[in-house]
């Protein structure tokens, strides 16, 4: 029951930071000038997905391993998703920078 409650808090807070980009870690202590180098458009609609699909993962995961019997492997569901999730969005988080980089920054 606990995996329905964590998954159900990730699906909201996915969409809590499509609505309010400030609750994103980092954005809200930027300046303004900093803020418009942001495709905090493309990057709130990322961190949604990802957390959406993180709940669901935990959901169905937990549910589908606890109703086959596999207790024990059901408890690294959440682990698993959350883990995969941080992953994705560190490695596609960049993209939305849309300061020109130079190869020796």
């Amino acid at each position: 029951m606990k995996h329905l409650y964590i998954g159900i808090f990730f699906i909201v807070l996915g969409f809590l930071l499509k609505a309010f980009p400030n609750l994103i870690a980092g954005y809200n202590t930027m300046t303004r000038e900093q803020k418009e180098k942001i495709d905090i458009k493309g990057l709130s609609t990322n961190m949604r997905n990802t957390f959406i699909v993180m709940g669901l993962v935990i959901i169905l995961g937990s549910y589908l391993l606890t109703k086959f019997e596999f207790y024990k492997t059901a408890e690294y569901v959440m682990h698993a998703a959350v883990l995969g999730g941080v992953i994705y969005i560190f490695a596609t988080v960049k993209k939305y920078d849309l300061r020109k980089k130079s190869k020796y920054d």
